[in-house]
């Protein structure tokens, strides 16, 4: 399986409380997954999974229910349903993170391990989007330097001056950034 081969799950009440995993076996009712990064799981908890199977995005929510070997659990799916999206997207707008393309300043509205949303402070000009559909994103968070990510546009809404971007490929620091806003989502819900 290649490495950068993962799918993400969370809490089922707490969705920002993200962990990532490699499916080992899906049946029907079970899930056999590998928890990575040495994330716990609670078998008092409900987790939802994300996953794709031929071409088909699902998402499960499933009750732990044994442990075969350090970090491989098995999960009873309670419910499954075909998903639209291919990865869960967390909000992002009370965080204010900077985000910039060309010459063009906003703040991500939202994040997903395949793109995102980034609503801008003035109008789009006609060739942000013409020109070239492919973009650099300069991402600034609250500490640390500023991430550059490759992505393309998907949707631009004049109206609302919000373009989304598809991130051309996985990758660690896709993967290093949203568990970083993810943590960002959690710390900002324990202060309120």
């Amino acid at each position: 399986m290649d490495l950068l081969e993962f799918y993400i799950a969370h809490e089922y009440e707490n969705p920002t409380n993200i962990f990532f995993y490699r499916p080992i076996k899906v049946t029907t009712n079970l899930l056999k997954a590998k928890i990575l990064d040495d994330y716990k799981i609670n078998f008092e908890k409900v987790y939802q999974f994300y996953l794709n199977l031929d071409g088909l995005n699902f998402s499960f929510i499933a009750k732990p229910i044994r442990e075969s070997s350090p970090q491989e659990i098995l999960f009873l799916i309670k419910e499954s349903r075909i998903e639209l999206r291919k990865y869960p997207r967390l909000k992002t707008e009370r965080l204010g993170i900077k985000v910039s393309a060309d010459d063009l300043q906003g703040k991500l509205i939202d994040i997903s391990l395949g793109g995102c949303k980034v609503g801008f402070e003035t109008t789009i000009p006609t060739d942000f989007y013409k020109n070239s559909p492919q973009k650099i994103l300069t991402i600034e968070l609250p500490e640390g330097k500023p991430i550059k990510i490759s992505a393309y546009i998907v949707t631009v809404n004049l109206q609302q001056n919000t373009v989304s971007f598809k991130f051309l490929q996985k990758s660690e620091k896709i993967l290093k950034l949203y568990a970083k806003i993810s943590e960002y989502i959690k710390m900002e819900q324990k202060k309120n």
